[in-house]
């Protein structure tokens, strides 16, 4: 979530003020979090970052690419220590969910999955806004997927090639670094997960100078 398009206020989004409460990640107003830091203040050698300090009516976009035209399942990672926290999706100024409820739970530090789908989404290049619907919900990533069994294998930002001899960095779902793998693509990190002996689940992996992708070992 925090890799959100560059544009600014009012462009790429829009938050109630100017200031950076998360204080890291990127400079600008939007309220990016740390989680999984090795100081106090949640700023130094994070494991993860998430998009904290929500208030309602507060926005996010991200350019992206529907390869195919579908209602897609969605998956999102969020937090709340506070009932009412609750967020919902726009495809190019149209909403295509409804409210979606981020469930409060022992703290922000705390996160959990909720699941959706969304109305029909046409194939090619659109804008997606994430609206956040009530106050203090944190949202670490959404997933998309043509079917809900199908999270973590066709993952919109997974690079299809990395250079060789790259490795990248695997984290669990909480935020923590598990190992290394060498990939090629996505499908390729699927099976070196397989291999490191880890429980099966979902897993984060971040390619040097890319975005991180999602990818299940249980599928």
């Amino acid at each position: 979530m925090e890799d959100y398009d560059v544009g600014g206020q009012g462009i790429s989004y829009s938050d109630n003020d100017p200031e950076n409460q998360g204080n890291v990640y990127r400079e600008d107003g939007v309220d990016v979090v740390g989680f999984g830091c090795s100081d106090t203040l949640n700023t130094e050698n994070c494991t993860g970052y998430a998009i904290g300090y929500t208030n309602a009516g507060e926005w996010v976009e991200y350019s992206f690419n529907a390869e195919v035209g579908a209602k897609y399942s969605f998956m999102a990672r969020v937090a709340s220590g506070l009932e009412g926290a609750g967020f919902m999706l726009y495809v190019d100024g149209s909403a295509v969910t409804d409210t979606v409820s981020i469930p409060a739970g022992d703290g922000w530090d705390t996160y959990v999955n909720v699941n959706g789908e969304t109305a029909m989404i046409e194939k090619g290049q659109h804008i997606l806004r994430v609206k956040f619907t009530g106050a203090y919900g944190n949202m670490d990533w959404i997933e998309f997927a043509l079917e809900r069994g199908s999270f973590g294998t066709a993952i919109t930002n997974a690079p299809k090639l990395v250079p060789n001899n790259v490795k990248a960095k695997v984290f669990d779902i909480n935020g923590r670094f598990v190992g290394l793998v060498q990939i090629r693509n996505a499908s390729s990190a699927v099976e070196q997960l397989k291999t490191m002996g880890l429980n099966p689940g979902i897993y984060m992996v971040k390619v040097p100078g890319k975005n991180g992708f999602m990818v299940n070992t249980t599928h």
